[in-house]
């Protein structure tokens, strides 16, 4: 199968290109390497992911810079299925709301699937660029679908957002309980981003599965907007953790790998149209996480208490029984053992990256 991975380079879009070459899918990944966090960080991503194809060449560092965070990256990742070979990958950087530039590429290649991860990300951000995240999120999303139609693919898989629950206070999340009043720009685009998949799959029938993603952490997480790697950073430059109100706020941490074997399985399942959640079903109020990231670093950490952002909401909580049915997802990982993975990795990863600012 060859698959077309937009945000390839991010957080998630990195390890599920791993995690698909690594049982024989060819790859093709796309990101447009926005200055949201620093580029040396996505190129890094990159050249994992190129380590794990056939050809394993890489583009931005060399190889003694990355193999040893790849190799430790693979001890967790001992359950997935090994191809007889390695699927190939290709990289190509471009702005999804760019529309020439994404028809050039559906020229070019011939993809069976695509997985559509790109966007601007991080809920306070939204606040103060909403044009920006409605043209990429929005915008962006559509140029995807149009082309998706025409090129006749069998299988489109979008990334949407726990955040379009809104302060949703019945708890858990289910998929047919949204009340449309999400808090901030970045919910609403995610929302749009749902209701426009209907619509193609609707006129079109383009098979569509939106998932739904519970606060994803793990190894090489996001640096910016991702509460854990930020509490790690600010731990270990001896910085008291900015903890918003006081500390009840509680989310549906979930591993990364845990996602991607439901992203994975959305993409070999080819449903006809579902919105489907793919979270954890077990909030961590932020106090608990604090005495967790204690625990794997083994020290005390200090806490300082600020206003609490009109974009946050109190809780997020998975209702995964439609995840289980449709795609078989069972997530495995703990919130200990997944920030304990987390911190073995940063603390191998280079200076550079140790000593990101602002995170």
């Amino acid at each position: 199968m060859k698959i077309l991975v937009t945000g390839a380079a991010g957080f998630i879009g990195s390890f599920l290109c791993r995690e698909l070459l690594s049982r024989g899918d060819d790859v093709f990944g796309c990101d447009n390497f926005h200055k949201y966090y620093p580029r040396k960080c996505k190129e890094f991503n990159v050249d994992l992911i190129n380590l794990a194809s056939s050809e394993k060449k890489l583009q931005f560092f060399k190889k003694d810079e990355v193999s040893n965070v790849y190799e430790s990256l693979l001890q967790y990742e001992t359950e997935k299925t090994k191809a007889v070979r390695a699927g190939n990958f290709s990289f190509l950087e471009g702005d999804i709301t760019k529309y020439d530039f994404l028809k050039s590429l559906f020229e070019k290649e011939v993809f069976d699937t695509v997985v559509h991860l790109a966007a601007m990300a991080g809920v306070p951000s939204s606040i103060k660029e909403p044009r920006l995240y409605t043209s990429v999120n929005v915008d962006g999303t559509v140029n995807l679908l149009n082309l998706s139609v025409e090129n006749k693919i069998s299988n489109f898989v979008f990334a949407s957002s726990s955040s379009v629950y809104g302060n949703l206070k019945e708890t858990p999340f289910s998929e047919g309980n949204v009340e449309n009043k999400p808090v901030s720009p970045y919910a609403a685009t995610k929302l749009a981003g749902e209701i426009l998949c209907y619509t193609f799959h609707h006129n079109f029938n383009l098979p569509i599965t939106c998932l739904r993603f519970f606060t994803v952490y793990g190894p090489l997480q996001r640096p910016y907007g991702m509460v854990i790697q930020r509490f790690l950073n600010q731990a270990l430059h001896n910085v008291p953790l900015t903890v918003y109100g006081d500390g009840s706020m509680a989310r549906d941490y979930t591993y990364i790998a845990d996602t991607v074997s439901g992203i994975i399985s959305a993409c070999d399942k080819k449903l006809d149209y579902e919105i489907i959640n793919l979270g954890n079903s077990n909030p961590v109020k932020l106090t608990d996480l604090i005495k967790d990231i204690e625990e794997a670093l083994g020290m005390k950490i200090k806490v300082k208490h600020i206003d609490k952002p009109s974009t946050e909401v109190d809780i997020t909580y998975a209702d995964i029984s439609k995840a289980k049915n449709l795609l078989g997802y069972y997530p495995k990982t703990d919130i200990k053992e997944g920030i304990k993975r987390q911190v073995d990795i940063l603390k191998i990863m280079p200076d550079w990256y140790k000593n990101l600012p602002s995170v």
